[in-house]
């Protein structure tokens, strides 16, 4: 059976129900359809402050082998968006959650594809070889840290998403982050201007290894005063 959808005006007023394939009309590489409609995308993070990414099916019409979203989907006909981002987990990736488990981070308006997107946060520790991937979707997928994943999202490697998509994503995820995975805060190296996360040892004294070649500083403390990072070698 044909994937039904919801289609909306520009103002997120409903007007009908299309199918899939009418509402990605294209013309000349460009969506033609003049309505919009939903997708959800999720995005992982686990204790670490790693993000995971999903490489695409080479069997995928569109962008094949190319990294993405580790879960993604399109909201069906009459669906919410909490049961779209169960399902999309549970067939891509073999995870089965709760609702309360998506903490909602916002909406994306993604005007190239016609798409609202509402864009989800999970987080979650399970391994890579615990995951069931979706043959006909996934090919493969990895944990990357956060620095890694800043410039691998901009990397031909990934897939091709408008620079304000991907500066919408980096933002919500390092928020989620720093409110969720305890103990750990964002800084900047101010010699390799690379994002680290550190862990605390003390309430306002933070320190950590770092060996990384690209970064040349190997070890340095960090102070919290009044939400202003300090650092020392």
């Amino acid at each position: 059976m044909e994937e039904m959808l919801d289609v909306f005006d520009g103002n997120g007023n409903f007007v009908k129900i299309v199918s899939k394939k009418e509402a990605h009309q294209i013309e000349n590489g460009k969506v033609v359809f003049p309505y919009y409609h939903k997708n959800v995308h999720i995005w992982f993070v686990n204790d670490k402050g790693e993000c995971l990414v999903q490489k695409r099916a080479a069997c995928k019409k569109n962008l094949p082998n190319l990294w993405d979203i580790p879960s993604a989907g399109h909201v069906q006909a009459g669906e919410d968006l909490i049961s779209a981002c169960q399902r999309e987990t549970l067939e891509e990736l073999d995870l089965k959650f709760s609702g309360s488990k998506f903490e909602y981070c916002g909406e994306f308006v993604y005007e190239e594809a016609k798409e609202f997107t509402y864009h989800y946060m999970v987080h979650d520790n399970t391994p890579i070889a615990k995951l069931t991937l979706q043959k006909e979707e996934v090919a493969e997928a990895k944990w990357l840290p956060f620095d890694e994943f800043n410039k691998f999202i901009y990397s031909n490697e990934f897939c091709p998403h408008p620079k304000e998509y991907k500066e919408f994503v980096l933002k919500n995820i390092m928020q989620f982050l720093k409110q969720t995975i305890n103990n750990w805060m964002v800084v900047n190296c101010h010699f390799c201007c690379r994002r680290l996360f550190w862990k605390p040892r003390h309430k306002h004294d933070f320190s950590a290894n770092y060996n990384q070649k690209s970064c040349s500083i190997s070890y340095f403390n960090v102070f919290n005063f009044n939400n202003k990072i300090f650092w020392s070698t």
